[in-house]
């Protein structure tokens, strides 16, 4: 699809494009990086930034940290509590289908309902307020990137589990809370420095069931098209297995750099990805909620084994411990002398040979019998070791007269024959 036109851009970043344009568009911009930019400076040229130094309810503006559809954050000082927090402006217009006043009471409604949700795994919400007939949202600051960015690297299947394993309790607690956040994708979360995963936006994106049923018109469908479930997208209630759908599209997203296709949302993952986790994906996937998991608490269950990182070094370790082996295997035809290789069986007496062989020393006989014989053999009777000492040191044969040049050829032939004269 080729790029938006620049009055549509416009368009929608003013918030006046139809239900229809506007879902096209935002599925062109979510995935066209120089659409996303423009958008971020029309947004930018229709609220003036504000400098640094402006007051917006009791915080003070530091600088810019970026522009998007929905609003402008800030990073800003809170001087009663001496800290630096994300000061997110929304900009007004951006939900055109609805009346200010609604749209006021809603997302002031979401943000007071997120501040009282406490988890590691969700960005925090400090305050929220109206600032010239615009609704701003005090957030935790985050010293991390998104994880549309951190997925621009090559991760292995079980980095991407561990990832998405933390985002997935995130929005537990949220749906533990009664929040659903409907616009889950790699934008919305966060990778900290720390390691710690966050996800974010739920003050803007998610709404809690009361206001839903109470407040928000049927023909308003929030959210981004991608990543919207079915239910979502036909504008049907939704609840937390709708956040399960756009959670596995981002994680499909993530093992094998595209998303599934729609309508009928099936996975294609490759070989590299393990069995379990297809499984998963495609069990989250399902058109029908009921047939997705019964909780993001199951689904994160599910999924917890599978980016544990104890099994995996493990598994590293068998690998390179086979890689070893074989590289001892392969390399043994060229060494220059065989190996002897090892015996079937253990050797229960190790047998130990000397550096230096001793010199024979003439053994007394009564030395020879009043030495101790071994434990695991008896002592040889002294005959038998006559005989053997005999044997080692045999008498010269007699030999006819030799010539008169060789007095003894005997003894220039054995050098023992002079001892047993």
């Amino acid at each position: 699809m080729p790029c938006l036109a620049d009055d549509t851009v416009l368009l929608f970043a003013e918030g006046r494009l139809g239900a229809v344009r506007r879902r096209r568009a935002a599925a062109h911009i979510d995935g066209c990086d120089e659409c996303r930019e423009l958008v971020a400076e029309a947004a930018r040229a229709e609220h003036e930034v504000l400098p640094p130094g402006s007051p917006v309810g009791r915080y003070r503006v530091l600088r810019t940290l970026g522009a998007g559809g929905m609003g402008i954050v800030y990073e800003a000082h809170d001087p009663q509590l001496r800290r630096r927090i994300a000061l997110k402006l929304h900009r007004s217009g951006v939900t055109h289908a609805e009346p200010m006043e609604r749209v006021e009471r809603r997302l002031l409604a979401e943000a007071q309902a997120m501040a009282q949700l406490a988890h590691p795994n969700v960005v925090a919400v400090h305050d929220a307020g109206l600032y010239r007939g615009r609704v701003f949202v005090a957030m935790e600051l985050v010293d991390g990137i998104t994880l549309r960015r951190w997925m621009r690297q090559e991760r292995t299947s079980w980095e991407v589990t561990a990832v998405f394993a933390q985002a997935g309790r995130g929005l537990a607690a949220a749906h533990a809370a009664g929040l659903v956040h409907r616009d889950f994708k790699p934008e919305n979360v966060l990778v900290g420095a720390d390691g710690r995963v966050r996800v974010t936006d739920f003050g803007l994106a998610c709404a809690p069931a009361v206001v839903l049923e109470e407040e928000t018109r049927p023909e308003l469908v929030l959210g981004t098209p991608p990543y919207m479930s079915p239910e979502q997208a036909r504008g049907d209630a939704v609840d937390g297995k709708a956040d399960q759908f756009s959670f596995c599209v981002a994680l499909h997203e993530a093992l094998c750099g595209r998303r599934p296709v729609a309508p009928r949302f099936a996975p294609e993952v490759g070989p590299r990805v393990p069995a379990a986790l297809a499984a998963v994906v495609a069990r989250g996937l399902s058109l029908d909620p009921a047939g997705r998991f019964a909780s993001m608490d199951e689904l994160v269950a599910a999924l917890a084994p599978i980016g544990a990182p104890g099994r995996h070094r493990g598994r590293a370790l068998a690998v390179a411990l086979a890689l070893a082996a074989a590289a001892v295997v392969v390399s043994r035809p060229w060494r220059s002398e065989p190996q002897p290789s090892a015996p079937p069986v253990a050797i229960e007496r190790p047998v130990v040979a000397p550096l230096v062989e001793p010199a024979p020393q003439r053994v007394p006989p009564a030395a020879i019998a009043d030495e101790p014989a071994p434990p695991a053999r008896r002592a040889p009777p002294r005959a038998h070791v006559r005989r053997q000492a005999m044997k080692r040191v045999a008498p010269p044969p007699i030999v006819a007269a030799q010539p008169a040049d060789v007095a003894d050829p005997d003894a220039a032939r054995d050098p023992w024959s002079g001892q047993q004269r």
